[in-house]
């Protein structure tokens, strides 16, 4: 009988275990499954963000390769970088940001332009003046076209040009970039995918582009006052030919 009872009393423990762990395991189930489904909805928002999202590529970047699905967001990206780069300056960042440009720039512009940015410079040192392009985003235009079997883009953007002298503005001009990209491999170098192969400006002041070359290449009057436009609409006498054209 005793027997008969320890055995008893063995398989009612027995019978009390299973039961505490069927509710572990019940419980440690549940927790399982909720954290099934958390992870399947923060899935299936890092999908939604990283098929909608626009992913802009900082040049010089370091880390990562990122090829955009939309090439109209990165030719604006790219219109934006140049344009800031050559109209909002100081004297003391002006050349910097040239240098930056120029790993953009192909083999034709960076041929032309070093004795234009040199002697803008050398004025912007002697002056001590800066500027500031505001861009009207509503002007903003691509027209797409072939070249030669390349992709290309022409490119429009309007806004205001300040000059500003001791902090203070000095003059306001309406100012049109036109720029043309030429299309190229996204790469770890360029990250836009294009390449500054034209640029001009134009000011409400003189309807006419810089001829055919493009003004940041256009020389600066010895003279130049420095509340003038930082890019010239007219050359020095005997400079370059206004009408001549230079791709």
């Amino acid at each position: 009988m005793d027997f008969l009872a320890r055995a008893g009393a063995f398989v009612d423990r027995g019978h009390r275990l299973a039961g505490i762990l069927l509710v572990v395991c019940l419980a440690l189930g549940g927790l399982y499954m909720l954290q099934l489904g958390s992870n399947a909805r923060l899935n299936s928002e890092m999908n939604y963000l990283r098929v909608t999202m626009p992913v802009y590529v900082v040049p010089a970047a370091t880390t990562g390769i990122y090829e955009p699905t939309r090439d109209e967001l990165l030719v604006r990206a790219f219109a934006d970088f140049a344009s800031q780069s050559f109209n909002t300056f100081t004297a003391e960042t002006f050349e910097r940001q040239v240098d930056e440009v120029k790993g953009f720039m192909t083999n034709r512009m960076l041929t032309d332009a070093p004795a234009y940015f040199e002697r803008k410079v050398r004025n912007m040192q002697q002056e001590r003046w800066a500027s500031v392009f505001v861009p009207d985003r509503a002007s903003f235009a691509v027209r797409n076209y072939t070249q030669d079997g390349v992709e290309m883009r022409d490119v429009t953007l309007k806004g205001t040009l300040k000059t500003i002298i001791a902090g203070t503005v000095a003059e306001d001009l309406p100012l049109q970039i036109n720029m043309t990209l030429e299309k190229v491999l996204v790469s770890r170098v360029n990250p836009f995918g294009f390449q500054l192969a034209q640029y001009a400006e134009q000011v409400a002041q003189n309807p006419a582009l810089t001829g055919g070359v493009p003004p940041v290449m256009a020389p600066t009057a010895p003279d130049a006052s420095p509340n003038a436009s930082p890019l010239p609409t007219q050359p020095a006498s005997g400079t370059f030919d206004q009408q001549s054209s230079v791709p």
